[in-house]
């Protein structure tokens, strides 16, 4: 069972990539 928090570590770099590419 993954648990939320690790899920969320998981998921930042990519949550990163899209703030990043957004605000460029």
């Amino acid at each position: 069972m993954v648990t939320p928090a690790a899920r969320a570590t998981r998921g930042l770099p990519k949550v990163a990539v899209i703030a990043w590419a957004t605000s460029a």
